[in-house]
């Protein structure tokens, strides 16, 4: 009961925030575009859609600002800022792994610039993702509102689980409404690569049906590849279902090292 109403609050938070600009509009009027302005679709440019938790976080970490030329879209409004976290459509409060990644991405000189696309609930169920929802309903916005501008998604990063802990009956019925999300995600005109993150239950806890249906999505669904293993506790660093400052530090690095590998759009 308590978990649902801490599920359905913050559910009410993301829509507030989907509704309403960021009051920072006043201080970064000055810098605030549509993404179009920035973004032209063009190879030098990543744009990342992430999906899904918003636990990817650091609590004794200090939110990091964006460098030049890393931009993070509010899904209230569909304008472009200056990223800085917390990111907007996150509802995170602390440091996240995307700033950082976007970050290294552009201080490498491996993009030019970076736009981070976040629609994130923390403690969501995978119920909560069906297309029917109101939740895909702002991401279906938000990519109609990109490909408006013709900019395309370079990767999607599909992190979720912890909200579901164990109470999936069977690892084919989380299974299933991944499949039905890609399906409804393909449907809308989005051909980029999916990578599913394992989370397990719990970041850090390799037990339980959500972990072993993390374990086949990438074999069983066309597009979706395998992103990091955040069980494997030899590489990250976690604590309370979350990362800690180095856990995040590695987290952000791996998924650095995956987009060298990726083909641009």
């Amino acid at each position: 009961m308590i978990s649902t109403l801490l599920r359905s609050s913050a559910l009410f938070i993301l829509l507030l925030q989907s509704s309403f600009a960021l009051s920072d509009d006043a201080v970064f009027s000055d810098r605030i575009y549509p993404c179009g302005h920035f973004f032209h679709g063009a190879q030098n440019e990543a744009v990342l859609l992430v999906l899904g938790d918003s636990n990817v976080t650091a609590a004794d970490v200090t939110p990091e600002a964006g460098v030049t030329n890393v931009f993070s879209m509010n899904p209230g409004n569909g304008l472009c800022y200056p990223a800085t976290d917390p990111l907007a459509g996150s509802l995170a409060h602390k440091g996240s792994a995307w700033t950082r990644l976007a970050n290294k991405m552009v201080k490498e000189k491996r993009y030019d610039r970076v736009l981070l696309v976040p629609v994130m609930l923390a403690k969501s169920s995978i119920a909560d993702w069906k297309s029917d929802g109101k939740i895909f309903l702002r991401v279906k916005s938000l990519l109609a509102s990109l490909s408006k501008q013709q900019i395309s998604v370079t990767a999607v990063i599909w992190q979720q689980g912890q909200g579901n802990d164990n109470s999936i009956g069977k690892p084919e019925d989380y299974v299933a409404a991944v499949k039905e999300l890609t399906l409804a995600l393909r449907g809308i005109g989005l051909s980029s690569p999916i990578y599913s993150v394992v989370t397990g239950g719990c970041i850090g806890s390799n037990q339980g049906n959500v972990y072993a249906a993390q374990q086949q999505l990438s074999k069983e669904l066309e597009g979706v590849v395998f992103g990091p293993d955040l069980t494997d506790t030899s590489k990250f660093e976690s604590a309370d279902c979350g990362l800690t400052l180095n856990g995040l530090a590695v987290y952000s690095y791996y998924w650095y090292e995956i987009f060298g590998k990726t083909p641009q759009p």
